[in-house]
């Protein structure tokens, strides 16, 4: 380049590479944000599947407890029809 002198075209020059770097840098950080929101998006999926599963767990206890409770009153009442059909309850008095 006949007309310039070293130290502006090694201005230029140094321009030119800053122009390749800012979007690179730019587009080094967009990539690192979206890894970021996908982490924060695949993180709250592990939470909702997490919190489903917690109330699921829970509602099965709720009704195996309940059921548990009323087959074991069930079993009790039966016990005690018995015991009156059988005429055993304190309520019959047997006479010798």
């Amino acid at each position: 380049m006949p007309g310039r002198s070293h130290p502006e075209s090694g201005g230029k020059q140094i321009w030119r590479v800053g122009v390749w770097i800012v979007p690179a840098l730019l587009l080094v950080a967009a990539i690192r944000f979206l890894t970021k929101l996908y982490m924060v998006q695949e993180i709250l999926v592990v939470l909702l599947l997490l919190a489903i599963s917690t109330v699921t767990i829970l509602a099965f206890a709720v009704a195996f407890l309940s059921l548990h409770e009323g087959i074991c009153r069930a079993a009790l009442w039966a016990k005690a029809g018995v015991i009156r059909h059988a005429g055993l309850s304190p309520a019959t008095k047997q006479g010798g």
